[in-house]
């Protein structure tokens, strides 16, 4: 969603829930820093940005997640290759 926003639809104000920690866990600082400038870009001058930060506890859990979740998808990739 936050690829489609562009400077030709300026906001007064945008609202990011529980993002931030995805955004890095995936794309690491580089990532996090273009999330920024991408909000700067589309924001009036003087817009707010509402953002919902996470806890560094709450990384733990989610990389844990993303591990297991990759696990479980080399599995099944590993299953269905032997069995066709």
């Amino acid at each position: 969603m936050l690829a489609r926003l562009t400077p030709r639809d300026p906001a007064d104000a945008h609202c990011r829930l529980s993002i931030t920690k995805w955004i890095h866990l995936n794309q690491g600082d580089n990532g996090l820093i273009a999330f920024f400038r991408k909000i700067h870009r589309v924001l009036h001058d003087g817009g707010h940005l509402v953002l919902e930060p996470q806890a560094w506890e709450s990384y733990t859990k989610a990389k844990r997640m993303a591990e297991v979740g990759m696990l479980l998808f080399h599995n099944i990739h590993s299953y269905l290759a032997l069995s066709t």
